[in-house]
């Protein structure tokens, strides 16, 4: 089970002329991707890890479907923005790789509240072995209705608490500290 604060995450880069085409095709431009960041992230890389690694396990958590990525708007979920640009590789001079040039914040909701679809997510006890917490200290360590209901009574369960700042602080880190001080 994965839980926390979940982001959408776009990336801006740049797209160099073509020498023949259309007239836009000739100019230098700008494009844009989004990607699932956050907790949303997170849980697709456990996800793809088990599977690669042939577990058997099922990873439950934050998910935003990508194809619907670019209708959400900053008043439902936090969007995180990066700049990319062409770099050349070490070794091989030649080769133009992306990578992140700069961050360029954030953008989010004018209010702390989930959207109502994040609330269907952890309705459920679904008795995780593993609980991931993810909190970047972005309103899911304060919104007790979206924290996973497994929490309540965690017997054999480990939980991986992932905090930015502040550290140790919040109520989500008082209740888990409080009720499983070992399990941490």
């Amino acid at each position: 089970m994965v839980a926390g604060d979940v982001t959408v995450d776009w990336f801006m880069y740049p797209v160099k002329a073509r020498d023949e085409g259309e007239n836009w095709r000739l100019h230098d431009a700008s494009h844009a991707d989004v990607l699932p960041g956050g907790a949303a992230l997170l849980t697709s890389f456990i996800k793809q890890s088990i599977e690669e690694e042939e577990i058997l396990a099922t990873v439950t958590g934050s998910e935003l479907p990508e194809k619907k990525l670019r209708n959400f708007s900053p008043e439902e979920i936090i969007h995180s923005n990066a700049m990319l640009d062409n770099f050349k590789t070490s070794g091989d001079k030649k080769t133009e790789i992306l990578r992140i040039k700069e961050f360029s914040g954030y953008i989010g909701p004018s209010e702390n509240k989930p959207p109502p679809w994040m609330l269907s997510l952890v309705s459920k006890k679904v008795n995780a072995e593993i609980i991931v917490l993810d909190d970047a200290g972005n309103g899911f360590r304060k919104m007790e209705n979206l924290w996973p209901k497994d929490l309540e009574s965690v017997e054999d369960s480990i939980v991986i608490y992932k905090m930015s700042l502040p550290l140790l602080d919040g109520s989500l880190w008082k209740k888990v500290n409080e009720m499983h001080p070992k399990k941490i």
